[in-house]
């Protein structure tokens, strides 16, 4: 077939936006007639909108061999490097699942791929990334890791960083590494605070001392599903910091019945008697069964307290909820066994 005789088919079919004509006249093309095959793809890279891209993408995940190149350099120009990437991952995904039920060239799908990352450059990081954050079990994974690690620069840090507490354990795992490459290290306490929380460098995030706890307070106000499992970490280490400062902040913690346990543990552990009266308030509040199951924390936190909280612990012996009774003996019982 000779270009001549389609342009003119070819222009009425873009200008009334007539995709399945389109799409129809590409397929009865053959192998060899390249130069059609061009025109069309640039008649539909021309249209630009998002259903000029799913059919750019269906040919390079049906075609990948004698089309994946033309379809992808005309999908790689289209404006919108987000949903340019999202079409590209499709056309992947789409045309690797044909691999085992017909002749699909993986290779093929793979240059058509990387052709379209290559064109957008560092403009492709934002989008892949929050595609691999999005699914993990993305067959092009391992594909947009090794990409991202040609293609994500110094100007990514913070867009990595704003990351960094991603839900997933793969996907923390591959921002890491991606900052690793970059040799990013973190120059403020804020920085570093978030990166050990994410690293779970826990020995180094006690290390920053004082000096942290801003941060470690927020990073408990978070609602990140990722940071939920290492909230009860995070306030650990607040107590074994040490500091008054972390009193009253995490007695509001308590109040809020947020992480009972590890916040009576970090109270025990900077033993300022303060503490004392939420603790047998919390355990008021308490059911029955959490109070016997837990006992041990709340009399360990009070012992550890000391002997400048024991007017408050005498007092509680009289209170009138049987719980604080039993626990101001137990721990009056402990507070007398320690050598003077």
């Amino acid at each position: 077939m000779k270009l001549e005789k389609f342009k003119d088919n070819v222009q009425q079919l873009k200008q009334s936006k007539d995709y399945d004509g389109l799409n129809k006249l590409l397929w009865k093309t053959g192998e060899s007639e390249k130069d059609i095959k061009e025109y069309i793809a640039n008649a539909l890279e021309e249209i630009g909108d998002e259903k000029a891209m799913e059919i750019l993408a269906n040919i390079i995940s049906d075609r990948p061999t004698d089309c994946g190149e033309i379809a992808s350099k005309s999908l790689s120009r289209m404006k919108t490097p987000k949903l340019v990437v999202k079409y590209a991952i499709m056309a992947y995904e789409k045309g690797i699942k044909k691999i085992s039920k017909s002749s699909v060239n993986g290779v093929n799908l793979e240059a058509s791929f990387k052709l379209v990352i290559k064109s957008l450059g560092e403009k492709a990081v934002e989008p892949l990334l929050d595609s691999v954050l999005k699914d993990t079990n993305l067959m092009a994974y391992n594909l947009i890791e090794e990409l991202l690690l040609i293609y994500t620069t110094v100007n990514s840090v913070e867009l990595l960083k704003e990351r960094l507490f991603s839900p997933d354990r793969r996907s923390r795992e591959l921002i890491s590494v991606l900052l690793t490459n970059l040799k990013w290290e973190p120059s403020t306490i804020e920085e570093k605070v978030t990166k050990f929380i994410s690293y779970r460098e826990w020995g180094e995030l006690e290390k920053l001392g004082e000096s942290a706890l801003e941060y470690l307070f927020e990073s408990t106000n978070i609602k990140d599903n990722y940071l939920v499992k290492s909230k009860p970490k995070i306030i650990g280490i607040i107590g074994k910091i040490g500091s008054l400062k972390a009193v009253e902040p995490l007695i509001e913690i308590l109040n809020n019945n947020s992480y009972p346990k590890p916040t009576i543990k970090a109270l025990g552990e900077i033993g300022d008697p303060q503490a004392v009266a939420p603790i047998l308030n919390h355990i008021k509040s308490t059911n029955h069964l959490s109070i016997l199951l837990n006992s041990s924390i709340y009399v360990n936190a009070l012992t550890k307290i000391g002997k400048s909280a024991q007017n408050d612990i005498n007092i509680a012996l009289k209170d009138s909820n049987k719980h604080v009774r039993k626990i101001a003996k137990d721990t009056l019982k402990r507070l007398s066994s320690r050598t003077p």
